[in-house]
Order: structure tokens, then sequence, then C-alpha cells
């Protein structure tokens, strides 16, 4: 295997000398970690990063690579799986403590509290990000998602929605987002006009813009 030939290079390389080994071994996790993120493996590369930071927790952008697996692992496990929604929460916790002005780690916890039906510690977090940065267009639009989604405080996520709107105007998921709170508050001419530029930008032609494009053309 690729880690096993790897693995006996750097053996031949550093000799008897298994600090060096070790620390070319952490090194090369951070490596294997990121190819099998990207082949979407991500338990297993969750593995890899883990050994990392075993190591060295110092380095955010691995903390950042590790959430974002777990994350994608909580979606791929399904909303309500136990073991990747704490493995989350654990992974999350401990990157808060150590980079408490970052707002990543408050990101994965919202997510992960959504997935366990958690919605008071979900807001909380996102709460938490915003009052850190104000102006992250991707968390309004995802906490005006998660209101709606949940059909709570639909005046807010309006507010939300439209200043990640302003932020990103030619992002066609902030527009779906902020044309569905139209549409669920009753607004449904503006709603068909945002649904309608989401459409339009939307290159990757989402199922889910589209759906919400028919429906609120079918309640006009």
């Amino acid at each position: 295997s690729l880690h096993k030939r790897v693995f006996k290079q750097q053996s031949l390389l550093v000799g008897a000398d298994k600090h060096l080994l070790a620390e070319h071994y952490v090194a090369y996790a951070v490596f294997y970690g990121d190819v099998l993120m990207r082949q979407e493996r991500y338990p297993e590369a969750i593995q890899q990063f883990e050994k990392h930071l075993a190591k060295d927790s110092s380095d955010f952008h691995v903390w950042e690579a590790l959430l974002v697996c777990d994350m994608e692992a909580m979606l791929k496990a399904g909303k309500g799986d136990a073991a990747t929604t704490e493995q989350t929460k654990k992974h999350a916790v401990r990157a808060k403590e150590l980079f408490p002005l970052i707002s990543m780690p408050y990101y994965a916890l919202a997510y992960a509290y959504e997935n366990e039906g958690n919605m008071k510690e979900c807001y909380a977090n996102y709460e938490r990000i915003l009052s850190i940065r104000s102006d992250d267009a991707m968390v309004l639009n995802s906490y005006a998602w998660t209101l709606v989604e949940h059909n709570e405080q639909l005046e807010k996520a309006l507010l939300l929605s439209e200043k990640s709107v302003k932020l990103s105007p030619d992002d066609p998921h902030h527009l779906d987002t902020y044309a569905w709170i139209l549409y669920k508050l009753g607004r449904r001419q503006e709603a068909l006009t945002n649904i309608r530029k989401a459409v339009k930008l939307d290159k990757n032609k989402t199922e889910e813009i589209i759906s919400h494009l028919k429906e609120i053309e079918s309640h006009q």
C-alpha cells in the first residue's frame, strides 16, 4: 500500500533514529488524511488527523480538516446518529478550548447539536460565531436556513438571510434560502423573484433549488 511504501522509505532515510521517524510519521498522517478526505473516506481520514493532533495540537488547519470530516461523517450517517455526533462534539470542544476566537469549532458544535435535536445549543453556538464575526455570509445563511427548516423565528431568519445575500449576492444557495423564507412568510412575489435569480445563478442545477422554484411557482 501507499502507506507501507512511504513508511518504509522513511525508515531507510532515518535509520535507527526513532524520534525523527515519529516526526515523519506525524507529518505523513496529515498528508494521508488529506488524501482520504478527498476520497470521502471520512472515518479513516479522522483517524489520521487524530494521530497528528495527539502529537501536535497547535495547527488549526488540521483541526479544521478534522471537523469538516466529522461533519461529513455525520451527514452520511444521518440525523440522530449518536456516535458520530458525540465524536464531533468532542473534537469541537477541544478545538474551541485551543482556539476560542475562531468560528469553525462553534459551527461544528451547532451542526452536531442540530443533528441530535438540541436546538437551544445549536442556536447558542451560531450566536457565538456571530459575536466573533458578524459578517460571515456562510454562517449567516446556515443559521437562517436552520431556523426556517425548523419553522422558528422566521423574522430573525429573514434578517440573517438578507445580510448573507448582501455579502454574497451571486451565491444561489443564499438566494434560495432568502426566497424560501419570503415564501414561508407569505411574501410570494418577492420569493418568486429571488428563487428565479437563484436558479439562473446555479450552474449545478441543484435539485433542492429547482424544487423550491416549482413549489413557489405553484402557489402564485
